[in-house]
């Protein structure tokens, strides 16, 4: 289990660098994006980069699903495809900060796991 977690929190992780990667290629691209903008239109910018990168993680998963469901089958969505890309979408807009640090608290586990529970023979 902890094995099919660290893949896809991995697999999260990578979408994310991905997504965060697309974004910053658009702020490039439209620099009013990238400054601050006065007053309240400061809370619009931040939702229209939010946006951008659920968007972006939905396009990387609809580009990418079939390698993310045959790396993590979790991820597949064979019932709910068009709804999976959304998910996975969302999910990589949060950034890579929150699944870095995911991921490095399930190899912690993974690793208390071994030694808690050691193979004999090896």
């Amino acid at each position: 289990m902890v094995n099919n977690l660290s893949s896809v929190l991995s697999l999260m992780l990578a979408i994310s660098v991905a997504v965060e990667r697309v974004v910053e290629i658009i702020k490039g691209i439209v620099p009013k994006l990238s400054k601050t903008w006065t007053g309240d239109w400061e809370y619009l910018r931040f939702a229209l980069i939010h946006m951008l990168a659920a968007l972006a993680g939905t396009a990387v998963a609809w580009l990418g699903h079939k390698e993310i469901a045959a790396q993590v089958p979790v991820l597949a969505f064979d019932n709910h495809l068009r709804s999976g890309y959304l998910v996975i979408g969302l999910m990589a807009s949060g950034g890579s900060a929150m699944w870095n640090h995911a991921l490095d608290i399930v190899q912690a586990m993974k690793i208390g796991q071994q030694k808690a529970n050691p193979v004999v023979g090896a």
